[in-house]
């Protein structure tokens, strides 16, 4: 192997080395002359056979395209595996690419230089050689125009495999996906179009390394827009980008077609006539980025919704047989009416039983399965068990909610579908027990004690002061309110009706006694952000939010139920005004003047009683 010292005053083959230009893993190249011709030698360090074929393969493969102007000349070789001595050549003295351009380049600059090449690649494509190589650092300014060098990887017509079957062949940043782990039975000419596409990225956007990957139009990071500004017509290279890194080497364009895509850039736009003189090219490109940003957004939005339309669909086929069993299994128990309704598209079911109610009313206990996708690929599935008493007053109550997130199609999925069946037929259980023992009359309903106590206590068991406790009967009168000393609330009743508890705290979320007796227990869960309480029709207002609520409940007939929440000083929903609708279990956004921003849900309603629950967005 020779060595780097003294080069500067050698001689090889009538060459006086002066300079080292550059060092790779297999050889350096110096500042070469002869006479008075300068060039660029490059001289073979290693000294393995392997390494000494790959040599004068690569000199083989640049004077077999020796004819194209736009590949770097060979002066003087002498790269004989067989013979004895150094292994060298002499080629074209050029600039590299982005040492030509400078910091200042333009776009245009930028596309003539690649347009320039794409056409070089053509035709050695033509000659059914593939250069496999292609980055910034291969690519050179040569006397006077671009040029195509270092073919060390290239491969041509009756070249013998030197690079092991199983192993990557290319640049690693820039190199196509089939290169990486089957390159022997690669089209190298799309592998070569991929490289070249992901090189115009690099040095059009002057990042240091390439995304990876396919190039990706639904995500603004890989547009060229994003990283320069003012140049028009990026859009159109950003779409030629993306088809040259398609996944599947089949859907690129060829390296002509490639070329013949960057000469039409290039070519002058034909200005259109127009009857008034208008001249708005400075803002052109900032009208054209706006534009693709529309597109790439507009084609990210379809392809998310199809892959979510597939979800849902997966997800409802595999819910559907728990709904049908439990359907089964409530009919055969209480000889009632069961349904279930679907919306696969929308990711929603529900299993409606109708319980008998009192004369003059109708009562339906509801299990909905919501699917929402909002974040996708994370799904959350948000289930719950509604009650609904359409009597005169109108009782409706959130039994049963929870959410169940899991990333589409992984490993947690399974597991959270099993918790979410499990959970649904035990809440539903429970809640046909507690629903059937308030709708239906019985001859056997115990009478109702006029003294009650209510401890509350918080998940750790600790008694929580301060709770608010309402008791109301099913025609929506309240009978006491009552706030919770050390964690006991003591009520006294002067009659004995069937009544309804609501417990609420400004710190955590609410309750519902359904079935109270003289000694009852709740816990309620919360934290920093949450809260509950109880309303009547009167103007209220939530810790920590500047403005007011009032709570309406209409009574249509005895049949329909309307709630809704009027607001003061507050908008709802992002942007509602006045008057907005309500639903059992359902979020209300609301963001006050101070843009402090709360969610309200409403637990439970009987008559003009609303509990409810809130939880802040930030600290506050």
């Amino acid at each position: 192997m020779s060595s780097d010292k003294g080069m500067g005053r050698r001689e090889i083959g009538g060459w006086r080395l002066s300079k080292r230009l550059g060092k790779g893993g297999n050889g350096t190249v110096w500042l070469a002359q002869k006479g008075g011709q300068k060039g660029a030698m490059k001289i073979l360090q290693a000294t393995s056979l392997t390494a000494k074929k790959r040599f004068h393969d690569e000199v083989k493969s640049m004077r077999l395209c020796a004819g194209i102007a736009g590949v770097l000349p060979v002066f003087e070789a002498q790269v004989d595996p067989d013979e004895p001595g150094e292994k060298w050549f002499v080629m074209g003295l050029a600039k590299v690419l982005t040492e030509k351009l400078g910091s200042r380049s333009t776009l245009h600059t930028v596309v003539e230089a690649f347009a320039a090449y794409a056409e070089t690649l053509a035709k050695v494509h033509e000659l059914k050689v593939s250069h496999r190589d292609i980055k910034p650092d291969n690519l050179f300014h040569y006397d006077g125009g671009w040029a195509v060098g270092d073919f060390g990887l290239a491969t041509f017509k009756g070249k013998k495999a030197v690079t092991g079957g199983g192993r990557k062949i290319g640049p690693i940043y820039y190199l196509a996906p089939e290169m990486l782990n089957n390159p022997g039975r690669a089209d190298e000419r799309c592998a070569d179009v991929f490289s070249l596409a992901k090189s115009l990225w690099v040095v059009a956007t002057g990042q240091h390394y390439p995304l990876p990957g396919s190039y990706d139009l639904a995500h603004a990071a890989f547009g060229i827009g994003s990283y320069v500004s003012g140049e028009r017509g990026v859009a159109e290279l950003d779409r030629l980008i993306a088809s040259a890194t398609a996944f599947e080497p089949s859907s690129r364009p060829t390296m002509k077609l490639v070329g013949e895509e960057l000469r039409a850039w290039l070519a002058p736009k034909t200005e259109i006539s127009m009857p008034i003189n208008m001249d708005f090219r400075e803002h052109i490109a900032a009208i054209e980025k706006w534009q693709d940003s529309r597109v790439r957004a507009a084609k990210s939005q379809e392809l998310r919704g199809e892959a979510i339309k597939v979800v849902k669909n997966r997800l409802y086929n595999s819910l559907i047989p728990s709904f049908s069993g439990l359907q089964e299994s409530i009919e055969k128990a209480l000889k009632i009416n069961v349904a279930i309704d679907t919306n696969p598209q929308n990711g929603f079911v529900q299993l409606r039983v109708e319980a008998p109610a009192e004369q003059n009313s109708e009562a339906f206990l509801f299990l909905t399965l919501d699917l929402d996708c909002e974040s996708f690929p994370t799904v959350s599935l948000q289930g719950c068990i509604m009650l609904e008493w359409r009597s005169k007053a109108g009782f409706f109550n959130l039994i049963w909610n929870d959410s169940y997130d899991f990333i589409e199609g992984g490993a947690d999925e399974a597991v959270k579908l099993d918790k979410l069946r499990s959970d649904m037929t035990e809440a539903m259980v429970d809640a046909l027990s507690k629903s059937l023992a308030l709708v239906v009359t019985s001859e056997n309903t115990p009478e109702l004690a006029k003294s009650m106590s209510v401890t509350v206590r918080d998940s750790r068991g600790e008694m929580l002061d301060g709770a608010s406790v309402r008791v109301v009967d099913m025609e929506g009168i309240t009978l006491a309110n009552v706030t919770a000393v050390n964690g006991v609330a003591e009520v006294n009743l002067s009659m004995a009706n069937k009544v309804l508890i609501f417990v609420a705290h400004s710190s955590f979320k609410s309750t519902v006694i359904t079935q109270p007796g003289a000694d009852n227990h709740v816990v309620l869960f919360g934290g920093v952000r949450s809260g509950s309480m109880v309303c009547g029709d009167s103007w209220v207002g939530v810790r920590g939010l500047e403005g007011d609520l009032g709570f309406m409940h209409d009574e249509i007939k005895g049949r329909i139920h309307r709630l809704y929440v009027n607001l003061k000083g507050l908008s709802g929903n992002g942007g509602e005004q006045g008057a907005v609708h309500l639903s059992i279990g359902k979020p209300v956004r609301l963001k006050d003047r101070a843009g402090r921003v709360v969610f309200i849900t409403p637990r439970a309603v009987v008559g003009k009683n609303f509990l409810i629950d809130f939880e802040h967005a930030d600290d506050y």
